[in-house]
């Protein structure tokens, strides 16, 4: 069966004793395992049928998730294991993910900021390694629809989460577009990788750097960190921020990120040469880190938001090319990650 044999239905209304009957028979085709019968049917959003067989159901709850603290769109798909393996799924999920975004988008439905996806146990069994990231081209608009790993549970589940294009992680419903760009580097500044490759001038400047605005109160304290600077922003060629790189901690299971942390003169703008660093590094590392023996086992970078007032101003789940995304809290702060191209976690070692 190829995806043009399947047709795909939204549902809007509830669902006709015919069909809640036909919907009975293929859950316990498949031996499926719901707690709640009567509520399940209530959520259930799309129908995936083969001729007047059907093959797949697609259901929507809300969840609040607690490592991301706001509410959830869980999504449930299930689909007749004669044709898991030929597209049905997949149909099912990109179909009604872009549906409650547009629902989300109009206000017919706020409830959540973006859509959660666990991977079942009846699934694993066809999964050997499992990819960090996994992503659609809206039918649409010409973006990405990313579903990135937050988690993977003590049983070996992964979580994934796409979050809303307009969602807000302190406003209810959705919030305008963004339309003003992150910004060009001044005339003279410039924002150049530097991992293992400083010079006695390069300490020279970050150490003074460092020392002067209070970053670190001894030579001797920053000697240790100079190893693990990753990135300079200068300005008419004078040193104005830094990032170091490091073995983050973080809040999701099973997964190593490389942490990243910047520091900016207080005349330099802040924000924005830490944005610049961290892509800096992380389009470096990300074009290396599988040819390179201490970078192969790490699946990405996770930044935490470092202060309180940035915290605030951060509103946005997600970065603006979706790439990078908030996956928890560290230290009540958010933390963000953005996954190397093409990572992935074994299973076998969860």
């Amino acid at each position: 069966m190829s995806d043009e044999n399947v047709r795909l239905e939204r549902v809007e209304q509830a669902l006709s004793s015919e069909m809640t009957a036909k919907v009975m028979a293929l859950w316990q085709q498949e031996n499926a395992i719901i707690e709640n019968t009567d509520e399940r049917l209530t959520e259930i959003r799309a129908l995936a049928w083969n001729g007047e067989n059907l093959v797949g159901v697609a259901s929507i709850g809300v969840m609040e998730h607690k490592g991301i603290r706001k509410p959830l769109f869980i999504l449930r798909a299930l689909v007749s294991s004669r044709v898991r393996q030929q597209g049905p799924a997949y149909l099912l999920y990109r179909s009604v993910v872009e549906w409650v975004e547009e629902r989300f988008d109009d206000g017919t439905d706020t409830r959540a900021i973006g859509v959660y996806v666990e991977v079942e146990a009846v699934h694993m069994p066809e999964y050997g390694d499992i990819p960090c990231t996994f992503s659609h081209t809206h039918s649409q608009q010409n973006r990405p629809v990313a579903f990135n790993l937050v988690n993977i549970t003590d049983q070996g589940f992964p979580q994934f989460i796409y979050f809303f294009e307009n969602a807000s992680l302190f406003d209810e419903g959705p919030i305008p577009p963004e339309t003003v760009e992150r910004g060009e580097l001044l005339a003279g500044a410039t924002v150049d990788f530097c991992w293992k490759k400083l010079t006695s001038a390069d300490q020279q400047q970050i150490i003074g750097l460092w020392l002067s605005h209070g970053m670190f109160t001894t030579k001797e304290a920053c000697m240790e960190r100079l190893p693990q600077v990753a990135a300079t922003a200068r300005e008419e060629g004078t040193v104005v921020a830094v990032a170091s790189i490091f073995r983050a901690e973080h809040p999701i299971s099973k997964v190593n990120l490389i942490g990243i942390r910047a520091f900016s003169s207080p005349d330099a703008r802040g924000s924005f040469y830490a944005t610049k660093l961290f892509h800096c590094v992380f389009d470096e590392l990300n074009r290396t880190y599988k040819d390179d023996p201490e970078l192969q086992h790490y699946h990405g970078m996770g930044m935490a938001v470092q202060n309180d007032r940035l915290s605030k101003s951060v509103v946005r789940p997600r970065g603006k090319s979706g790439q990078t995304c908030l996956a928890g809290y560290a230290k009540d702060r958010q933390f963000r990650v953005r996954y190397f191209d093409d990572a992935f976690v074994k299973m076998s070692n969860t």
